[in-house]
């Protein structure tokens, strides 16, 4: 036992108790508190009725706090049922978190198989794909290049059908020069058989002539010799007719007559020489028509050669025109040849290049039907999404995971959209999504563990303080009605012995 004096009220009382001193002058001074705050209030009222006051005030507080204990322990029973209802509420969400990890693990392992299937699928497609694109830009490059050269070769048909048409038309020209000079060559050859019968006429006639002036030349020569015998003979008939004077009439008859003659030979002389005269003059005029036709026949001589060397010269230019026809019409066979099989090349590319679109067409219906999964696994995200956030929304002390895991996914989305870009980084990006996906599994475990032992060491602690407070409220109870009834059995000795 404890003996402590106290002063209550200006009066000191002697106080004994199982509690330690500090306790007992606690109350003492509560106890002295209330009364001096009693007579604070009234200052007539006497020490007892101050007192009685005070310990009504106290009585007062002691039931209060019997009521707020009462209040107390019923919140705290309605608090554990709700604890235990919350409890159960909690091993609900976390059995329905369980459950939705476990969809989400099977979901992101659907996905991971689809998005497996798919980068397969899509991987031989993408092989595929640049293959066919490959071969397209080679068939439109050969295509440009049998374009181009087939260009080229229209180009060189147009030409040698230019050539060919010149040539013709030079062909046509030359024909026609052939013609002409044909024509040129046949006046020529019948000016030359004319001339060679006015040649030959034309010596003929000098021929003639010449006889005939060789004929003359000798009647001229007989006639003079014949002058010269007339004349010896005048000279002679002369001498005679000085010797005969006689025969002189009879002679002079003959004489007459032989003048006549000579005369008549005279006159045929001079016609004769007359004729000579004319005959040279028809000769010079032979003459110079045979030069002029010797010239003229040179000239048509030269002429024929020239002719004959332009005809030469013709048959050449068209030797040669024939056989750059030949080549022409080898080229054009080898050209109407390639393209043909040109013709048949780009049919053959047409159907390659039609075929390729028909794969191309194939590939985007593939890569439509890509599209749709992707809008599926993308709906599916988002509902996976919505369904993270309202596990986020339910759970807040998960919301690192949660956001990691969204965090996740709006890279799995993001990746899934640009896997067709960087196949090769998703499949890193996936191993190492899988590694954080296990780590982030293992931590929300280890979370959701943490979780509910700390929501049971809460409620646990929660239990226990509220008991410690039903227990302090208890003692504060005992204690001050203990103190009520010591101060009691206290005060009444006091008060008998100041009576």
């Amino acid at each position: 036992m404890i003996k402590v004096t106290v002063n209550i009220n200006g009066m000191d009382y002697n106080l004994k108790g199982d509690k330690n001193e500090q306790y007992l002058l606690d109350l003492a001074s509560f106890v002295d508190g209330k009364v001096r705050e009693v007579m604070a209030k009234n200052s007539r009222l006497s020490t007892s009725a101050a007192t009685v006051l005070a310990a009504v005030n106290i009585a007062d507080e002691l039931y209060e706090s019997d009521l707020n204990l009462r209040t107390s322990v019923s919140k705290k029973k309605n608090i554990e049922s709700d604890n235990t209802e919350l409890i159960k509420k909690v091993d609900k969400l976390n059995l329905d978190l369980q459950q939705c990890l476990s969809e989400k693990s099977k979901i992101q392992e659907d996905l991971i198989n689809k998005e497996q299937s798919l980068k397969d699928k899509y991987s031989g497609i993408e092989e595929s794909f640049n293959t066919l694109k490959e071969e397209a830009k080679k068939f439109k490059n050969e295509n440009d290049i049998l374009i181009n050269e087939n260009k080229r070769f229209n180009e060189n048909l147009k030409e040698t059908k230019n050539l060919n048409e010149v040539l013709n038309k030079e062909i046509i020209e030359v024909k026609e020069k052939n013609k002409f000079l044909y024509k040129k060559v046949d006046e020529a050859r019948n000016k030359e058989i004319n001339l060679k019968k006015d040649l030959q006429h034309s010596t003929e006639q000098t021929k003639n002539f010449e006889k005939k002036i060789f004929d003359f030349n000798i009647e001229n020569k007989e006639l003079d010799k014949k002058l010269k015998g007339l004349n010896e003979k005048n000279i002679e008939v002369g001498l005679e007719l000085e010797r005969i004077s006689n025969i002189r009439r009879s002679l002079e008859e003959e004489n007459i007559l032989l003048k006549e003659k000579t005369t008549s030979f005279e006159s045929n002389a001079s016609t004769m020489q007359s004729d000579v005269e004319e005959l040279k003059l028809v000769l010079s005029d032979e003459r110079t028509k045979r030069q002029l036709i010797q010239e003229e026949h040179k000239k048509c001589k030269e002429e024929l050669e020239e002719i004959n060397n332009y005809y030469y010269e013709a048959d050449k230019e068209l030797g040669v025109c024939k056989g750059k026809l030949k080549e022409f019409s080898t080229i054009n066979d080898n050209l109407t040849n390639q393209m043909k099989s040109q013709k048949r090349e780009k049919q053959d590319l047409e159907q390659k290049i039609q075929n390729l679109n028909d794969e191309f067409i194939k590939v985007k219906n593939i890569n439509n039907k890509l599209d749709k999964e992707k809008l599926e696994l993308n709906n599916e995200i988002k509902s996976m999404k919505n369904n993270n956030y309202n596990l986020i929304n339910k759970h807040n002390t998960n919301k690192e995971t949660l956001n990691i895991k969204h965090k996740e996914i709006e890279e799995l989305k993001g990746n899934l959209e640009n896997k067709e870009k960087s196949l090769v980084e998703l499949k890193n990006k996936i191993e190492d999504l899988t590694k954080q996906r296990s780590n982030l599994l293992e931590r929300s475990k280890e979370i959701n563990g943490k979780f509910r032992s700390s929501k049971y060491k809460v409620l646990e602690l929660q239990e226990k303080f509220m008991n410690l407070e039903i227990e302090i409220a208890k003692l504060k109870k005992q204690d001050s009605v203990n103190s009520i009834n010591k101060s009691k059995q206290k005060l009444a000795p006091l008060a008998k012995k100041k009576k």
